[in-house]
């Protein structure tokens, strides 16, 4: 994921159970998940990102089907 201002203070990415990790001070970041932390079965994964100054802004949901 990438945000698009330079003055992100948090990245923070949702799945199955809440946070599953965050990021700070960066506008971009690769989040790597180990699948068996989840299980199989159809997950929802989103990003917030919070800037500076306070404004938070959430991505779409994308649905993970994990597969034993």
């Amino acid at each position: 994921m990438a945000a698009i201002p330079n003055d992100v203070s948090l990245i923070t990415l949702f799945s199955t159970g809440g946070v599953l990790s965050t990021a700070s001070n960066t506008s971009s970041a690769v989040f790597q998940v180990n699948g068996t932390n989840l299980w199989a079965g159809l997950h929802p994964f989103y990003a917030t990102v919070v800037t500076a100054d306070g404004l938070q802004y959430r991505t779409q949901t994308q649905w993970i089907q994990l597969v034993p």
